[in-house]
């Protein structure tokens, strides 16, 4: 342990943020936090001191998520730090907000019964590079707790160097590559009921049989993806002619959906922070009510299409372009700060209106299996979008949470019922 914690205090004392987390520190505060959540849970209830020991011994091995969040004249950056997070209680709800400009660190871990929660924020890490942390945490736990000899395969533990790729800012790789310019996009139609005041984060959990949906796809000759983010699609068609005040004005506007890309298996990039993108599929409405056999077969081609490498580049090359560009390096943070956050609202949230985040099926060694139940990922509250998606499999559960900030019911109603339609059994649990 006292060897790792050298090799540590040689690699960096600070670090600056990778290009997609520049932004979050501007468009964080208690509403829209920012933090996501991914869980284990396991067949028998947490042992509370084995996992404090166990986040002790494995923390320190992610270096690159064990520091603070500073303020610097031009940009934020990163401090390195000893500090290990401390075991939280549950609250009400989950996803809450946490001062990051207080020597707070930005991962939060969250037993609960049979239940191991960690929460993070895309300042520091995307939903895979938290999932690994968590995966090398159950892991190591399940060894402490039962005592057996498991082959860790691809798991990170202590015992593994730490690689540099592991906290390197991939987007750089892409900076000098010369491509086009990307399409300007236009305002999506959102959800136009009122949010929740006291900052609650309603979840509607469901749990779908992998084998049953999988069949339902097969047939239509399209993805599990392909279908979640169709099914979301229609529901969100649905309310906008049954509920919507802007379909009675006649104002049509497109649906899209944003779905998060991780970009490591498209360029072979193993880094543990930020490296995913965005596509969005979408229908416009102004060109009439779409089935949902033309809503899947839109968003199947759409990622078929826009899901390679090459069609991602000139969206990379966008982002790093502003980030080097010599006026934007010498203007001061708390102007900056200003600008980033018109800039999400214009390019970040407007053209968009709502999000699926998928993080697959996950696997882990074999012998570990028999004490886990299920994954779960929750993905951040947004009083913009109002809804907002995470998907995560196991062996043959399916997890979708669908994680709101307003009492309307309309969109987790239509969006089963597609299911029930297409006979995939949903069972169903909520947090209010």
């Amino acid at each position: 342990m006292n060897e790792l914690k050298e090799k540590v205090k040689n690699l960096f004392s600070w670090i600056k943020l990778d290009n997609a987390a520049k932004i979050y520190p501007s468009i964080t505060n208690t509403k829209n936090t920012n933090f996501f959540r991914v869980s284990v849970y396991l067949k028998e209830p947490v042992n509370i001191s084995i996992l404090e020991e166990t986040l002790n011994y494995v923390f320190p091995r992610f270096p690159y998520f064990q520091v603070y969040l500073k303020k610097g004249l031009f940009w934020f950056y990163f401090e390195k730090t000893d500090k290990i997070p401390q075991l939280l209680c549950e609250q009400t709800y989950p996803c809450r907000s946490l001062k990051i400009f207080n020597d707070n660190l930005l991962v939060k871990i969250i037993p609960y019964k049979n239940r191991i929660s960690v929460e993070s924020t895309h300042i520091l890490t995307d939903g895979y590079g938290i999932l690994t942390f968590l995966k090398a945490l159950t892991g190591c736990y399940l060894h402490f707790k039962y005592g057996e000899d498991f082959d860790f395969e691809d798991l990170i533990t202590p015992k593994k160097k730490i690689n540099e790729e592991e906290y390197e800012d991939a987007f750089q790789r892409f900076k000098n590559i010369k491509t086009a310019k990307v399409p300007k996009k236009i305002r999506a139609f959102k959800v136009d009921c009122d949010a929740n005041k006291n900052n609650e984060y309603f979840i509607v959990r469901l749990e779908i049989s992998i084998e049953e949906i999988s069949k339902v796809t097969k047939n239509l000759g399209v993805t599990i993806n392909d279908f979640i983010v169709a099914s979301m699609i229609e529901a969100y068609q649905r309310y906008y002619i049954n509920d919507s005040k802007l379909w009675k004005r006649n104002k049509k506007q497109p649906i899209t959906v944003v779905v998060p890309v991780n970009l490591r298996k498209h360029f072979g990039v193993n880094t543990l922070r930020n490296f995913s993108y965005i596509l969005d599929p979408s229908i416009d409405m102004n060109l009439g009510i779409f089935t949902f056999d033309e809503i899947l077969n839109n968003v199947h081609h759409f990622m078929k299409l826009y899901n390679t490498p090459k069609n991602i580049l000139p969206y990379l090359k966008r982002n790093i372009i502003s980030e080097k560009k010599f006026i934007i390096k010498i203007i001061p943070l708390f102007i900056k700060d200003f600008i980033l956050k018109l800039s999400y609202d214009a390019i970040g949230s407007k053209p968009v209106s709502t999000s699926v985040s998928n993080i697959g099926i996950i696997k882990m060694p074999e012998k570990m299996n028999k004490y886990i139940d299920s994954f779960d990922f929750i993905p951040s509250p947004s009083y913009t979008l109002k809804y907002l998606t995470g998907v995560i499999g196991f062996q043959d559960k399916l997890i979708i949470n669908i994680g709101k900030v307003c009492k309307c019911t309309k969109i987790e109603r239509y969006f089963i019922e597609n299911f029930i339609k297409n006979n995939i059994k949903v069972k169903v649990k909520t947090n209010f």
